[in-house]
């Protein structure tokens, strides 16, 4: 089954706050009109992102002649005088990690990825528990994601993850600032930064976030559903 434009454009989106966050901007999906410069009224951007007094327009095509679209250009015409502000436009072609299609987490699964990361833990190996148990939250996110009748049978970027659980009501602000810090810790694991520093209490903490987010058991399925 093909992957629908609005689903794909949302893959792309948190990729780029991923990677806007890093780089020390806030990053706003769809963003509101009180949020918008004077000078973008009227417009409603994929995303923006920023920093000081710096501002990114940012859009996302899948076309192969961006250049060709009159709001793009109309867009460019009113930030070309515009130090301050810039657009990004993103070309974007599916990836083969958009193409897998995740299962929801069965009662079992969770609690067997939940003791593996404590065992990982207590032998001494912090870094392994760390990105086991992260899957683990990204796996729950998934799965109160479906209590919602969304459909996510697909991976979650570190940044979606934490917004979608707080999207739905399930973290309040303090574990979301708490969570969006160990997703940079986890980000900069996962891609080999060996300067990374996992304490064991990130660890801890991590772990005990998932079990707590996975304790409403009968909202997940016992046993796997197979298609």
């Amino acid at each position: 089954m093909s992957m629908s434009h609005a689903v794909r454009e949302r893959l792309v989106l948190d990729r780029l706050r991923e990677t806007y966050e890093q780089n020390g901007y806030e990053f706003f999906l769809e963003p509101s009109t009180t949020l918008l410069p004077p000078f973008l009224k009227g417009y409603r951007p994929d995303a923006i992102a920023l920093k000081g007094v710096e501002g990114v327009v940012i859009e996302v095509k899948f076309g192969n002649h961006p250049i060709k679209d009159q709001r793009l250009q109309a867009l460019a015409a009113i930030l070309r005088d515009r130090s301050e502000w810039s657009l990004k436009v993103y070309m974007e072609q599916q990836r083969p990690e958009d193409r897998l299609s995740i299962d929801v987490p069965t009662v079992a699964q969770l609690e067997n990825l939940i003791s593996e990361s404590e065992i990982l833990a207590a032998e001494g190996h912090p870094r392994a528990a760390f990105l086991l148990a992260w899957s683990g939250l990204e796996a729950v996110a998934r799965a109160r994601a479906s209590e919602q009748g969304l459909a996510i049978g697909r991976p979650i970027s570190p940044a979606g993850t934490v917004e979608s659980l707080e999207m739905g009501g399930l973290i309040n602000d303090e574990t979301g600032r708490d969570l969006r810090k160990k997703a940079q810790l986890r980000n900069r694991v996962a891609h080999g930064d060996l300067t990374a520093l996992v304490e064991r209490s990130a660890v801890d903490g991590l772990i005990q976030c998932v079990r707590d987010l996975s304790a409403g058991k009968s909202t997940l399925p016992e046993v796997a559903i197979v298609a």
